[in-house]
C-alpha cells in the first residue's frame, strides 16, 4: 500500500494545545498538492537518545510513504532522502541548523527505507 500522508500525534505542551495537550499533524508525500507542485516534508529521525537537541537527530524529506505485511507483521514505512548538517553548531544569524542534501560515493542522493516509529 502506499501513502500520500501519515498523521503523527506527540506531546507538546504549548499554547496551542494547552500543558498537557496532545499536538496532531501529518506528514506529506505527494506527487500534486493540491493540484500544484510535489510535496515532500521533512522529519527528525532517532538518531541517540543520549545526545542533547539537534544533534540526537537525523534529518530527512520523506519522498513516499508505504506499508506492507510480512508474516502477519505490518510494517509502515517511509522512503527516505537523507540531510547532514552544515557545521557543528546552529547559525549564528538565524539560531537554526542548517543541513544539506546527503549524497553517496557515486553522487545520488543517500536515501533509505526507514520504519515510521523511528520518525519523531
Amino acid at each position: 500500500y502506499s501513502y500520500s500522508s501519515a498523521a503523527a500525534t506527540f506531546f507538546a505542551p504549548s499554547e496551542l494545545c494547552g500543558t498537557g495537550g496532545m499536538y496532531h499533524q501529518r506528514i506529506h508525500a505527494t506527487p500534486s498538492w493540491q493540484n500544484g507542485p510535489p510535496r515532500h516534508d521533512c522529519v527528525f529521525a532517532e538518531k541517540n537518545p543520549d545526545l542533547p537537541g539537534f544533534q540526537g537527530l537525523y534529518v530527512a524529506q520523506v519522498i513516499s510513504l508505504f506499508a506492507f505485511h510480512y508474516w502477519n507483521v505490518y510494517y509502515p514505512c517511509a522512503f527516505v532522502r537523507w540531510f547532514t548538517p552544515i557545521g557543528n553548531e546552529p547559525c549564528p544569524n538565524t539560531g537554526m541548523w542548517m543541513v544539506e542534501a546527503e549524497y553517496d560515493d557515486g553522487g545520488d542522493y543517500l536515501v533509505d527505507v526507514i520504519h515510521l516509529d523511528s520518525i519523531l
